[in-house]
């Protein structure tokens, strides 16, 4: 039965994706987020998405969005971290469930050339632990904070999400990347 948390139809997102180095933490949270059965534990990649768009951001564009992102962190010493687990709603699909990271929560992140494209903002962006339905959170007991994660090296991709046509319409999703745009390096003022 499909419901309307499902996805029936491709939808496109824009995601920050840490550096692999830095997700062992999360790993290791969607596990006991999984162990007392919150089903989409697994059910999105190891990202945080920042918007779901229209279309695919281009290569220039997410470029763009990449050195904005990195400007913003010039105040933490090019560090993103992680807080306190948040919720963040998809209006059309699913909750996102996990660390609430440390970039501004307004769409002044986005350059005004992706503006157009976006047809929901998510900020501010969480590190996806897991997709949440209507009140699953109430229903579990939420385990004890995630261990903070601290990141200098991550990239955007755009996401590409499809329903499955076998297994639980809410959680059978599947997903593709695009290539990864890496944030710009952080320079140390002098």
């Amino acid at each position: 039965m499909k419901t309307k948390n499902s996805y029936s139809e491709k939808a496109h997102f824009i995601i920050l994706v840490p550096h692999r180095d830095a997700l062992n933490h999360l790993s290791a949270y969607r596990e006991k987020l999984f162990s007392i059965g919150m089903h989409g534990a697994h059910s999105f990649p190891r990202a945080a998405p920042l918007a779901r768009v229209s279309r695919p951001l281009g290569r220039e564009e997410l470029k763009g969005l990449a050195a904005a992102i990195r400007g913003l962190t010039k105040g933490n010493d090019g560090k993103i971290t992680s807080g306190k687990p948040s919720l963040v709603h998809d209006d059309s699909a699913f909750s996102f469930f996990g660390p609430a990271l440390n970039l501004p929560a307004n769409e002044g992140i986005f350059p005004l050339s992706v503006s157009p494209v976006i047809l929901k903002s998510l900020l501010p962006p969480v590190l996806c632990a897991a997709l949440v339905g209507p009140g699953e959170i109430s229903k579990n007991p939420i385990p004890e904070e995630m261990q903070s994660v601290s990141f200098r090296a991550a990239a955007l991709a755009n996401l590409f999400v499809r329903p499955l046509t076998i297994g639980d319409p809410d959680y059978s999703i599947r997903w593709e990347t695009s290539l990864p745009i890496w944030l710009p390096a952080h320079r140390k003022e002098r």
